[in-house]
């Protein structure tokens, strides 16, 4: 039997090949990997970016092959994949992207045994943090890919190869391959683990991984040694420490405005601001911004900001410069909540144009405040007339003509419009309707007890899990202070525009610790936004 390693290195910067594992890179330690699966061949699918560093390990007797191109799509790679492997139909595929530090010799032999004892088409690693397993399949099943690929009306012909490239396809019939999975003790999918380094927050992870293994002095646990590491013994020390669990933020709520035209029953930001003494009727200048979202772009690089956090963000006089200052940094995207009222066709041409000039059209999410299906709930949940309700309506038709797919009509669930809720899904959910199929249906939140319970019913899971907000969320008040959350506006870590991120990202080690250990203040023992998830 023929045995192929196939490392994917389309990479999009040099982290891949920063040496911070004892002297070795992520690619350094793929390619390690590699060697101890005793294939016949190693086989790197590159680009020219890659392919410059001198790193690549060109020699080695013929033991490697490296074919590069600039734009490898899903197609271009099955091609290439059936080429290299020709009429080989007894050929195992092993597959993994070359910048995973921590690929396991171990788990790759069991997905192997797998494989063959089942005699199966394709067989992968099932609850454990992504990056510890290759992917492994037969030569056969790449030309069913590949005629899945040319006749599936879901994937562009032209799109870029990804980490779940050939599940993707096989996911819209999976009862007709042959599938296997290793599974692990504990289902880690939870924990959102990516020990991977294509980003400045994935490589945090996977440097503090790597060091707090070898503080322990524990062979299970000792990544320095790819070869004898028990991932079941790393996956679950990951889950127990608070700075690999928190790596960067990767959502930063900042508020622009405190100003809103709404009157909101369920979302009362007046009441919020002046009961922690929060100036209510106040902008952050455009100075202020750029200070904070050169600050921003240093610290994380890639992430995502909202504009929306208690307060109308188009309300703010120089909000088209700053959405045109913020997609200026490639990495960061934007998502804007608003009630739709202050768009008219003029300005969403201007946003259009800025937006259009940035180069970054799929950059800019929009999702519109209606919390109602008819004008009567729309004038009971906001206080305002039927004629704004159908204001709103008209700014999602104007965003989506140019926008289209980054529009989302918003529905946020309390007990006052829960009987509208299925007539609201059922008209937006449409491939015809306004925002062409596009909604978002939001949880109520009562900011810990502060406000009334409203909502129709508890989502919450059984098991109680360390808090998404504290571990990836900064909020941002129009002042520049960062309160520890959007509940706990009081405890305020630091000023953003004037402090350090880094230092008021730390600050919250000790709360993320607590949750970890199932231990809560009055605060977030009240709280149930901690199972729900930003970005």
């Amino acid at each position: 039997m023929k045995k192929l390693t196939v490392l994917f290195a389309d990479f999009k910067n040099t982290l891949p090949f920063e040496k911070v594992f004892d002297g070795f890179s992520a690619f350094d330690r793929s390619i390690q990997w590699a060697l101890s699966c005793k294939s016949d061949e190693i086989l790197i699918l590159s680009n020219d970016f890659s392919l410059a560093n001198p790193d690549f390990p060109v020699k080695n007797g013929g033991k490697y092959k490296i074919i590069s191109d600039d734009n490898w799509t899903c197609k271009k790679v099955l091609d290439c994949l059936c080429s290299e492997i020709q009429s080989d139909i007894s050929c195992t595929v092993f597959l993994a992207f070359a910048d995973c530090p921590f690929l396991s010799q171990n788990l790759t032999e069991s997905l192997l045994e797998n494989h063959l004892e089942s005699r199966a088409e394709y067989t992968f690693a099932e609850g454990y943090p992504y990056g510890f397993s290759p992917e492994v399949f037969d030569s056969g099943l790449l030309k069913i890919l590949k005629a899945v690929a040319e006749g599936n009306l879901n994937i562009s012909p032209e799109e870029s190869f990804t980490r779940e490239g050939l599940f993707k396809l096989m996911k819209g019939d999976l009862n007709s391959f042959e599938i296997e999975t290793c599974l692990s003790k504990k289902d880690y999918r939870l924990l959102r683990y990516s020990f991977e380094c294509s980003s400045k927050a994935s490589l945090t992870a996977c440097k503090r991984l790597f060091n707090e293994t070898l503080k322990t002095g524990e062979t299970k646990i000792n990544l320095s040694a790819p070869a004898l590491f028990d991932v079941e013994e790393v996956s679950s020390f990951a889950s127990s420490v608070p700075s690999i669990q928190m790596t960067l933020p990767f959502y930063y709520d900042i508020q622009l405005s405190s100003s809103s035209t709404l009157k909101s029953i369920y979302k009362p930001e007046e009441k919020i601001l002046s009961a922690f003494g929060k100036n209510q009727n106040s902008n952050m200048s455009f100075k202020n911004f750029c200070t904070l979202i050169e600050k921003i772009h240093g610290f994380s690089e890639e992430c995502v900001v909202g504009l929306s956090l208690f307060g109308e963000p188009f309300l703010h006089p120089d909000i088209f410069a700053i959405i045109e200052k913020i997609l200026s940094y490639p990495e960061i995207s934007i998502f804007i909540e608003t009630d739709g009222l202050s768009l008219n066709n003029e300005n969403i041409g201007l946003l259009s144009q800025i937006i259009k000039t940035s180069g970054r059209k799929n950059s800019v999410d929009f999702a519109v405040r209606l919390d109602a299906f008819s004008g009567s709930m729309y004038e009971k949940i906001n206080g305002l007339e039927k004629k704004y309700f159908d204001y709103a309506l008209n700014s999602v038709e104007l965003l989506q003509k140019e926008f289209a797919g980054h529009v989302y009509p918003q529905f946020t669930r309390i007990k006052e419009n829960e009987s509208e809720l299925e007539s609201f899904y059922r008209f937006w959910s449409k491939k015809d309707s306004p925002s062409g199929g596009k909604l978002v249906i939001m949880k109520y939140d009562s900011f810990a007890g502060f406000l009334e319970d409203k909502k129709p019913a508890d989502l919450s899971p059984l098991e109680r899990n360390c808090c998404w907000h504290l571990r990836r969320d900064l909020c941002i008040l129009a002042d520049g202070s960062v309160p520890l959350c959007r509940a706990r506006l009081s405890e305020i870590s630091g000023n953003a525009i004037t402090g350090e991120l880094s230092e008021i990202w730390v600050s919250r080690i000790k709360e993320v610790e607590n949750h970890i250990n199932k231990s809560y203040c009055e605060c977030c023992r009240n709280c149930d936004e901690y199972y729900t998830f930003n970005f």
